[in-house]
């Protein structure tokens, strides 16, 4: 029985870890995209600026989505 915790809170810890370093892939990918986006050399215009937001956003939330 006390064996059973243990392994459920290795379990635990292992996938916080695996969670987190999952999550900073995913951010850091989206951020360096949108990042090189950004600096295109185009003058930024708000329609620009709004459009590189919006499809971050989406990338964000599409990648939780699938993970």
């Amino acid at each position: 029985m006390v064996r059973t915790s243990l392994y459920q809170a290795d379990s635990r810890k292992y996938r916080r870890i695996h969670n987190s370093l999952q999550s900073l892939i995913m951010i850091g990918s989206t951020s360096t995209t949108t990042t090189a986006a950004l600096d295109s050399g185009k003058e930024l215009t708000w329609q620009s600026v709004t459009l590189k937001a919006i499809s971050c956003a989406i990338t964000v939330s599409a990648m939780f989505t699938g993970y």
